[in-house]
Formats: C-alpha cells, structure tokens, sequence
C-alpha cells in the first residue's frame, strides 16, 4: 500500500449503526412470515440471550415471541402507499388468504441451516442458507397480481433479526462481540406459515390472520 493510499484508508469513516426510531411505534403491516418453534425457537433464544449480555447499551433486543422469517412484506410497515392499506386490507383480506394458500400448496416443507451471524448497519441477524423452496415461494408471491399493488419491498436474503438499535455505535464494535461467540449448528424444518398483522413494531404486537400448513 502507498503512503497515499494508507492516508485515503485512515481518512475513511467508519460505519455506524442506523438508529430505528420506530421501534414501539403502532403501525399496520400485513407480513407472510414463518415463525421458529420447537427446538430450533429454544435455540435461537438461548443464543440470543448470550448474545444480548455481550452487547452493549443502546442495542434493541428483539421478543422471542416476534422472532420470524420474513417470506414477503405484503403490506411494508416502512412502506409509503397512496392508497389506505387498512382499507385493502380489509376489502381483499379473504382474497389474500385464499391466494396465499394456493400459492403455498405449489410448496412444500423446506429446510433451513443456520450459516453464520451478519452484523448490518441497521439489526443483527442470523443468516440461513439458500433454500431453492423458499426463493421460488417467495417469487411466486412477489409475482402474484394480487399483490402487485401492495408489495413495495422484496426479501433479497433469508435471515431472523435478532436486535435492531436505539443508539449509534460502530459496526466493528458490535462484529468484535460477535465473533467471540459460536454459533452452534441449527437447522430449521419450516413446515407452517403465517398471515399476521403487525400493530406495533417491530412485530411487539401482533394479530395472526391464517396459517398454512406446508405439504411434507
């Protein structure tokens, strides 16, 4: 490296975390999601709560009860619409269940591995493998005409967010933490699905629609 180079690498900032100021905050958000149960749930908690004693004040450690995978946000708590989503919602709530159901029974159960912890600027998350089921599910729901007018956000990575943050600190930080603990060997048999309605963010509070059980 060059003296000019290693000035230009000292010059650079570094990256902090992005505050989440809706958090607590009612909203209204339709998501398609799966939630952990069973032992893969027990894990999760167990390991986010060895975590949550690591890190430091100002990191938002997300409920056990609101953990999920996010399939599609049907209706995006940060989305902007000009239209009122209550009032889709409430008009087409029968028509997305039926078509969610359908679209699902084009799936099957599908299995999920752990493949590390991601440290981003705005949450901490587990990251799972790709699933070839699930990214073709979730193409199927993206593509749906009935949702065309309401998805304004795709999922581009599968993975459970286990904090978010209230204060700004440096990702190094935080990454340093992480890197002193192990992450254990989880596989997730997804085998249910879940229309929920989220009320408070994020998903602090919430009102399950339907569940759809997965093909074995």
């Amino acid at each position: 490296m060059s003296p000019l180079d290693e000035e230009q690498s000292d010059a650079m900032p570094e990256e902090l975390t992005v505050v989440d100021h809706q958090i607590g905050q009612s909203t209204f958000a339709l998501n398609f999601i799966a939630r952990p149960a069973g032992d893969f749930r027990q894990q999760i908690a167990a390991m986010q709560s060895v975590l949550a004693a690591d890190l430091p004040e100002g990191v938002f450690t997300c409920p056990v009860d609101s953990l999920h995978l996010t399939i599609a946000p049907i209706i995006w708590a940060r989305g902007t619409y000009d239209f009122d989503v209550r009032q889709w919602s409430e008009s087409n709530a029968e028509a997305a269940i039926d078509e969610l159901s359908r679209l699902a029974s084009d799936s099957s159960v599908f299995n999920l591995t752990c493949a590390g912890l991601d440290v981003h600027p705005g949450a901490i998350v587990i990251r799972f493998e790709p699933s070839p089921v699930l990214d073709a599910l979730r193409d199927t729901v993206n593509e749906s005409p009935m949702f065309k007018d309401v998805i304004v956000e795709t999922i581009d990575f599968t993975h459970v967010t286990l904090f978010r943050f209230e204060g700004v600190m440096p990702l190094s930080d935080l990454a340093k933490v992480i890197e002193r603990h192990a992450v254990p060997q989880m596989d997730w048999a997804v085998d249910d699905l879940v229309l929920c309605q989220e009320e408070i963010y994020p998903s602090l509070q919430y009102t399950d629609i339907t569940c759809i059980r997965l093909a074995d």
